[in-house]
């Protein structure tokens, strides 16, 4: 963890406060973060601000979904990472959501740390590469909810699959890159 991360600010949303309150602990117990914790997406808009770094949220939830909440993040200007956690097996309308990663719930404590970590490290990368990270989990997401067929058969995937290669391909080659 790096001194950066240690003042990282982390924001759990959830409409079920033991869950809301369980990530909570797991990221407090295990990190240095700063956590901030909302039952639910109107509350979150109240705790959310431009100090946040992650934002790791349920989707459904009354009367603000956490479809709504991350919309309503970008239309702030806010620049926090996002990770919706759901019980909601992934669909193709997640190719058009502002999130950076999609799980499903139940998630493990290693996969809330996991996740909030590699967010931050997305925070840090350049805004190409960092799409392409957000991007790729969205892939990865749905190829796991759903048949190659489904995916062949989406033009929203098959956008999904075209701009991660178009991002890929306008990326600086490194050095490690080259020497692969």
């Amino acid at each position: 963890m790096t001194e950066r991360d240690r003042d990282s600010v982390v924001l759990v949303v959830d409409d079920e406060p033991g869950l809301a309150d369980l990530y909570t602990v797991w990221l407090k117990t295990e990190t240095e973060y700063t956590v901030r914790t909302a039952y639910g997406g109107e509350e979150a808009l109240e705790r959310v601000d431009e100090t946040v770094d992650v934002v790791v949220t349920d989707r459904h939830m009354p009367p603000l979904s956490g479809d709504d909440l991350v919309q309503r993040l970008a239309e702030r200007g806010l620049t926090c990472r996002t990770a919706m956690v759901t019980a909601v097996s992934p669909d193709f309308d997640i190719v058009g959501m502002d999130v950076d990663d999609y799980l499903t719930k139940p998630i493990s404590q290693c996969e809330l740390l996991d996740v909030v970590g590699e967010l931050l490290r997305r925070a840090r990368h350049d805004p190409v590469t960092a799409e392409l990270h957000s991007l790729r989990a969205k892939q990865s997401a749905l190829q796991t909810a759903k048949s190659a067929g489904e995916l062949r058969e989406n033009d929203a995937y098959c956008e999904l699959v075209e701009r991660i290669e178009t991002l890929d391909q306008s990326r600086p080659i490194s050095d490690a890159r080259r020497r692969a």
